[in-house]
This record gives structure tokens, sequence and C-alpha cells, in this order.
């Protein structure tokens, strides 16, 4: 079963062209699922959710999760991988004010980056939103040293979101 290219990607609001290339990169099971990204990047898919004012698509969570479902019909390692992505893109579009998110939402749009996540951690009972590790300041750099078995796609990833505290020493409230 091969990925339709004159399809639009997920129903975003406006027909987006599929690169030919997509035809042998989706026949099932006959290719790596990171040989999708190279054509997802090249569409712009990585940085549909960030605003159309900051060069994205400006699509919505549907609009993504329709893509997402489109791709797992042809590969659903490949639309998990896009989809964990994505929820790290929506973190960055949602939460990310500083001048430094704004730059790395500028490279997401121009580099097209995978991004990853670190949330899984030994030593904190399976709760996400927590960690054990904390990010040290070291002259005019940050470091922080985290015990994460397992990152999904990590060797294919340009950019890693990892969860932390900003203190070492903080309220047990944090």
């Amino acid at each position: 079963e091969f990925f339709n290219p004159s399809s639009t990607l997920g129903g975003f609001g406006y027909k987006t062209a599929i690169p030919e290339k997509m035809n042998f990169l989706a026949f099932r099971g006959k290719q790596s699922s990171y040989a999708y990204a190279p054509p997802l990047k090249e569409i712009g898919a990585m940085s549909a959710l960030v605003p159309v004012e900051e060069g994205g698509w400006g699509a919505s969570l549907a609009e993504v999760g329709r893509a997402t479902e489109e791709l797992g019909r042809y590969c659903a390692s490949t639309a998990m991988i896009f989809a964990m992505h994505q929820i790290q893109a929506a973190c960055l579009v949602r939460h990310g004010r500083s001048p430094v998110f704004a730059d790395l939402r500028r490279r997401l749009v121009e580099e097209q980056l995978l991004l990853a996540s670190a949330t899984t951690e030994l030593g904190i009972g399976g709760d996400v939103r927590t960690s054990s590790c904390a990010v040290e300041t070291v002259g005019d750099r940050y470091r922080l040293e985290k015990n994460a078995p397992v990152i999904s796609y990590a060797l294919h990833a340009d950019a890693i979101f990892v969860t932390a505290y900003g203190k070492a020493v903080r309220p047990r409230s944090d």
C-alpha cells in the first residue's frame, strides 16, 4: 500500500502536495521509519504547529492529529515519531515565550528540526511531570545529568527536550 502523493496531509486547511518520493518511502515494512523524516521536513511538516506569522503552517492540534492518522495508515512507527515530535513542538509553541525559545521556533521552521524528549527517568516512579535532576549553571553555560534509560529516536533527533528542575535545592511542592 502506498501513500497517495496527491492527497492532503491529514486535511490541513490547504492542499499540501506530498513529494513523489513518499511513494517509495511509504511502502509498508520496506523502509526504516526514520526514512520518513527527510520528506516530512521537505514539505515543512515538522513546524506545522508554529503560527503562520512565524513561518509555520499554523495548524491546529486536530489537524496534526488527522495528519498523524493519515501517516499511520502507511507506517505506524512513522506516525508515532511524528506525533511525539509534534508534542514537543506544541510545548515550544505554547510555552516557549523567551527569546531563546523564539529562536528555537525560528530554527524549527528554517531547519525542520526533529524534536525528541527525555521524560522517562529512573527513580521518579513513572511521573513524567517530575524529575530528580536539576539544571546547573557553569559559567555562561548550563549542565544537567539525567538518568534517562530510553529516549525514543534519540540518535535521529536534532534536539532533545528534557524535564528537569531549575534548581537543585527546591521545595517539595515544586
